[in-house]
């Protein structure tokens, strides 16, 4: 593919670790498809694919993922007729997520149904560089689209461009007026266990549900966008910090007596907010943005219907802390990793790396307890707890937000994959590796914690 100019940067990776990396999501149950697209889309043109092989899984990792990309093996919808596909295709339509509909054989038919649908249809026998071309223009084109507007797709709430357009306007208000204005970070409490209980899309609707709560809530001159993947930055014009945080404890009042319909039945849910005034206009857009969100080292748990006055660590920010754990019973694979990623974060993070034989030794070692963010790099196969079980413990008896995991191990099977993901793996690796692969996907990795 050396002929092929990738020149394609993903938009608003804040809704993927992948920063920067197209995402690609494929429908498909035939090994040699998908192995064929792996080939020449992720292992020579550097983007990242996820696999389902049925439409309801493939709508769950939609709203887990938020994917870039859709490609569809035509194999999964000949027998049942395209209709199947119209609730998924809608969705994909929805969020500006193009779609390419691969076919295994020559119906036309199959041909115009699919291509009513899907944004490209190709046949099973296409060149590489020509799947290549398709799809990079497609996603060219995706970008194109989310250059221009100023909505989030999945809520419909103002997105992070419009975000950052109405701070501009707010600092350069205040330079005239001198007026303060405050900006409230809000957030679902316990998102994680709504979606590890009810799935990822129920997950995203009382996301949504808070959204629309709060835009209605608020003032012609208040106004509200979607921050990163979980939250929400509310603007609040000429307002100081004691008003905005008096009218939170409003909002969550009201919104936690309130029970949505759902496809898993009534649910209801809580958010949490934290509340900062703005009265120097020397600030730079980024700056006063960069203090939104809760501070990591406040964990999950902690916040339940929770105001936090965030103007009281309004010029703390510190270098913060990453510690990697290595869990692998190979003591070279230890020892190459500690030397690779000693320079891992850059300049973001302070970096503290240890290494274990086994998921057992580094439960052990009071070392993990420490309320700090953590990578953990973990072997599957190992002689005391392996890496599964390592996955199991961390996502069910600590806070799962301090703790980014990647699976690094021989096993490639679908199966296996499958069930890593499943037990919260943040990113899936198979042995042998490419350690500038590995150091690709570690830093993208850490990156979506910003």
């Amino acid at each position: 593919m050396n002929d092929v100019n990738l020149n394609y940067e993903a938009k608003d990776r804040s809704h993927s670790t992948f920063e920067n990396q197209p995402l690609l999501l494929v429908l498909n149950d035939d090994p040699e498809f998908l192995s064929f697209y792996k080939e020449h889309l992720e292992k020579e043109n550097g983007m990242v694919i996820f696999e389902s092989d049925n439409q309801p899984k493939a709508a769950e990792l939609f709203y887990q993922l938020y994917p870039d990309y859709v490609i569809i093996n035509a194999s999964l919808i000949a027998d049942d007729g395209v209709h199947v596909l119209n609730g998924f295709v809608q969705l994909c339509q929805d969020n500006h997520v193009p779609i390419l509909i691969s076919l295994d054989k020559e119906d036309l038919k199959l041909r115009y149904a699919c291509m009513a649908l899907a944004d490209d249809v190709i046949g099973s026998r296409v060149e590489p560089v020509e799947l290549v071309t398709r799809v990079i223009r497609n996603l060219r084109k995706r970008n194109r689209i989310l250059d221009q507007i100023l909505i989030d797709p999945m809520t419909g709430i103002n997105n992070y461009n419009n975000l950052q357009q109405e701070v501009e306007h707010q600092l350069n208000d205040l330079k005239r007026s001198h007026e303060p204005f405050a900006m409230v970070y809000v957030q679902v409490d316990d998102l994680p266990i709504v979606q590890e209980t009810y799935g990822y899309a129920i997950g995203h609707q009382l996301v949504k549900e808070l959204g629309e709560f709060i835009q209605n809530s608020i003032r012609p001159a208040d106004s509200l966008y979607r921050f990163h993947r979980e939250g929400f930055v509310l603007v609040l014009p000429k307002t100081v910090k004691e008003d905005a945080m008096k009218l939170m404890y409003r909002l969550i009042e009201r919104f936690a007596q309130l029970r949505f319909q759902t496809t898993a039945g009534e649910i209801s849910g809580t958010f949490s907010a934290r509340v900062l005034d703005f009265m120097d206009p020397l600030q730079t857009i980024e700056q006063c943005l960069t203090l939104m969100p809760f501070p990591k080292d406040k964990a999950v748990a902690d916040r339940k219907a929770w105001v936090m006055d965030g103007t009281a660590t309004f010029t703390s920010i510190t270098l913060r802390k990453l510690k990697v754990g290595i869990i692998d019973d190979d003591r070279l694979i230890r020892e190459m990793l500690k030397h690779q990623l000693e320079d891992i974060a850059d300049q973001d993070f302070e970096v503290e790396i240890r290494a274990y034989p086994d998921g057992e030794e580094f439960f052990n070692d009071p070392w993990h307890r420490q309320n700090e963010r953590f990578l953990l790099i973990i072997d599957r196969i190992m002689p005391k707890m392996d890496g599964l079980e390592v996955l199991q413990k961390i996502r069910t008896q600590y806070d799962r937000r301090r703790y980014l995991c990647m699976m690094l191990t021989s096993r490639d099977s679908e199966e296996e994959i499958s069930m890593a993901i499943q037990r919260g793996a943040n990113d899936y690796m198979v042995k042998p590796f490419s350690i500038k692969e590995l150091r690709a996907r570690i830093r993208r990795l850490i990156r979506g914690t910003r």
